[in-house]
């Protein structure tokens, strides 16, 4: 008998037991719709949190911190790599010798100004406003909704006495529109152990949160030299500089873990170091280990749903024995009885793969919704379907249904045709 013929014939089959045929569809669509559920979130999840990451950073990137021996704790005051809150921290020295590694392009010590900047004073209102201040991390970008930011030779986009204003400041400020605030001058005004002392910026852009809303700070943002400069101009005299970390930008993105190893073997064990690609993989774990949870509880409607195949294939074959006894009798195969009741398997998975992952890939309708409820950027998509893991998911189940099938097909392909037509 021909394979198109038994298909058709497994078809016809089918239809004759219509609604048990769509109840046990439906058990299968289940496992199905959450394992299609499951994929798109990861998809989504990936794609949102991969363009998060990337803009705030570069994979030429490489994060240094002082490592901490858990073994041997440090003594008050003996220790040039612990501040006076107990912090370790890097100096100029540790600066100067990261700065001399191969395929190093720059190093740039992070500094925080926070504890210095008294206030930020407005060229619009006058007003001496106590604002955030952020200072531009080594490769982050940001949503620009007016002016714009040029790169340079060293890999940064924020020159010294240039600003970035956030666009939610700009009320505060007295601008009466980002274009407005572009190209006035601010100052700020910062003060220390070591006196006062004055920066006029200008500021070159305004920014708001975008899809790499996720840590957003509103403030004003100015260069790592300058927050360097802040922090030299109002130290205690005498005092040495420290930073908590310094971040490395390599000469290409593959060299990247080339410097993390040599800055490690620098230290010989007082350097942690950490390149951005290996933080971007650490957080999409995080997506894969929830998406790999979902996948779990879709595998497991799965087996179940495979149970209820195993017992509706029983049933046909105990309702079809005298059918099965005739077809035998009139010279039909044995392997292709077997090959029969496979086919109406796999066809019940194809329907029930179809209907879950349909029914998920529906959902992907609702990413308009979604974005306008998170309140994420404009044409996000948290919900994205990959037609060819759906196209996968209803295969699978088609092969789920046919492993099923197994037992019962061989049942059939057992029955002796005399005794099977003598079945009441």
């Amino acid at each position: 008998m021909r394979r198109i013929d038994i298909i058709k014939r497994a078809g016809r089959n089918l239809r004759q037991a219509k609604a048990r045929t769509a109840l046990t569809a439906l058990a299968m669509s289940v496992g199905a719709f959450t394992i299609g559920l499951a994929l798109m979130l990861g998809n989504g999840g990936r794609a949102f949190l991969t363009s998060v990451i990337d803009s705030a950073g570069s994979a030429s990137t490489v994060y240094v911190t002082h490592a901490r021996n858990e073994k041997k704790l440090p003594e008050y005051g003996k220790n040039k790599a612990v501040n006076e809150s107990g912090t370790l921290v890097l100096s100029d020295d540790d600066v100067a010798k990261l700065s001399k590694l191969d395929h190093v392009k720059t190093v740039r010590p992070y500094a925080n100004v926070t504890q210095v900047v008294r206030y930020v004073e407005s060229p619009a209102n006058h007003k001496r406003l106590i604002a955030s201040i952020n200072v531009k991390n080594e490769g982050k970008t940001s949503k620009i909704v007016a002016g714009e930011l040029t790169k340079t030779d060293d890999g940064t986009d924020l020159v010294p006495g240039q600003a970035i204003l956030a666009k939610e400041y700009l009320a505060d400020f007295g601008f009466g529109s980002a274009q407005d605030a572009v190209g006035k001058t601010i100052t700020l005004h910062a003060e220390g152990p070591g006196g006062a002392h004055d920066v006029q910026l200008k500021i070159v852009a305004v920014e708001t949160a975008g899809m790499a809303s996720i840590g957003y700070q509103p403030g004003v943002t100015i260069a790592t030299d300058d927050a360097l400069l802040i922090n030299q101009k109002t130290k205690a005299p005498g005092a040495a500089n420290q930073y908590p970390s310094v971040v490395i930008r390599a000469d290409s993105d593959d060299h990247a873990a080339a410097v993390k190893d040599a800055v490690v073997k620098l230290g010989g064990g007082t350097y942690q170091a950490q390149t951005f690609t290996e933080a971007k993989e650490g957080m999409l774990s995080l997506i894969n280990g929830a998406q790999y949870a979902l996948l779990a509880f879709g595998a497991l409607a799965l087996l179940a749903s495979m149970f209820g195949i195993i017992n509706t294939m029983y049933i046909s074959v105990l309702e079809r024995t005298q059918q099965i006894g005739l077809m035998k009798a009139l010279g039909m195969r044995s392997r292709d009885v077997g090959k029969l009741f496979r086919y109406e398997a796999a066809l019940i998975g194809v329907i029930g793969g179809a209907i879950g992952a349909g029914g998920a890939s529906l959902l992907s309708l609702l990413n308009p919704w979604i974005v306008e409820k998170l309140k994420f950027e404009e044409g996000m998509q948290l919900l994205l379907p990959e037609a060819w893991q759906m196209v996968a998911l209803v295969a699978l189940l088609a092969i789920l249904g046919i492993i099923a099938s197994y037992l019962p097909s061989r049942k059939a392909t057992k029955l002796d045709p005399i005794e099977a037509l003598r079945t009441e």
